[in-house]
């Protein structure tokens, strides 16, 4: 079942994705509690299969797929964080309990969008998840044509994106810009920001009320985004659960340096091309902060940025769709051998 706007057509030569895409759209629109829509869901993946008579490879583009097998599928899984923050989605958290194995189990093959949710996901159902998958990265259009640097950024400026969600650990980054303000004024602009979540954190570190150098925003559109990209000194990404994390790589496509937390999926997305921080560590987020500004300060800034634009690469729509075509093709030999 195709997420919106995950580009998998545009990237996957030849291949039939289950025909469900418009209809979980509107589920995704429909005002009704998350459970119920969890359950539509589940219910339009287990007749899909039926679209294509048994006789098509199809490719579900999320965990929402069928647990039985009429033909050949590929199942993609992008993370397993709702496993680690159950009070998030919980209804989505049992789904992954009690369904996640028998739709893997079905699937003629599954991808992973990053080695270390692979990893991870045979660490909690066993080793045979890694004899029938593939780490194929995510797919983004914004990779695709990237921005060029800007001649000057707003060196005080700096970045956070998505803070919709608990594991988006924006609590340190609010604590490291406490310490940080201290010695001099830094702004930090939020985008994606859910009251709803923060709120109360909000209230216990600024009883008095938000300070001035913390800039709160709700809806970012697309083409406001770049544009932030392009101007603050750096992006701030300090999750503590991801699948690939695209934020960095869209940073690093705009020229922007990013600060990252030091967990294995960032590691993987990012390689050298990122200063890493404990997540659980405010002083250490500040001293992260302190270290990329002394490097634009000596002009010692372009290697990072290199090694941003070259880790690009793996991201690239050519990587990908070579990556998909060559998984394609063993499936389709692994076929016919099968049926000699």
């Amino acid at each position: 079942m195709a997420e919106a706007g995950s580009g998998l057509l545009e990237v996957v030569p030849g291949a039939n994705e289950a025909h469900v895409s418009r209809f979980a759209q509107t589920l995704n629109d429909a005002p009704i509690p998350a459970a119920a829509r969890t359950a539509l869901r589940f219910l339009l993946a287990q007749a899909s299969p039926l679209s294509g008579r048994g006789r098509e490879l199809q490719i579900y583009s999320s965990h929402h797929a069928p647990v039985w097998r009429l033909g050949a599928h590929i199942v993609v899984i992008h993370d397993l964080i709702s496993l680690h923050s159950p009070f998030q989605h919980r209804a989505q958290t049992l789904y992954f309990l009690l369904l996640l194995p028998r739709i893997l189990a079905a699937a003629e093959h599954v991808v992973f969008i990053s080695e270390s949710v692979r990893n991870e996901v045979a660490g909690h159902l066993g080793a045979w998840v890694l004899r029938k998958s593939t780490v194929i990265p995510s797919f983004s259009h914004r990779l695709t044509h990237p921005l060029p640097e800007p001649a000057e950024r707003e060196q005080d400026l700096h970045l956070f994106v998505g803070a919709r969600y608990r594991h988006k650990n924006l609590g340190v980054v609010l604590q490291a810009f406490q310490q940080l303000n201290l010695e001099k004024p830094r702004r930090l602009k939020v985008v994606g920001f859910a009251p709803e979540v923060w709120g109360e954190t909000l209230g216990q570190l600024f009883p008095k009320g938000l300070p001035d150098w913390l800039l709160l925003e709700d809806y970012c559109p697309g083409g406001e985004l770049q544009r932030l990209y392009r101007r603050a000194a750096a992006l701030i990404y300090p999750s503590l659960a991801e699948g690939q994390g695209l934020p960095p790589l869209e940073a690093m496509a705009a020229g922007m340096p990013v600060i990252c937390s030091d967990i294995p999926v960032l590691r993987e997305t990012c390689g050298d091309a990122s200063l890493f921080f404990s997540p659980d560590s405010a002083t250490d987020l500040a001293a992260a902060v302190g270290r990329l500004e002394a490097m634009r300060q000596e002009n010692r800034l372009t290697p990072l940025l290199d090694a941003g634009r070259n880790q690009l690469a793996g991201f690239s729509r050519e990587s990908i769709q070579a990556r998909w075509r060559g998984l394609l093709e063993r499936i389709a030999d692994q076929t016919k051998a099968k049926n000699l």
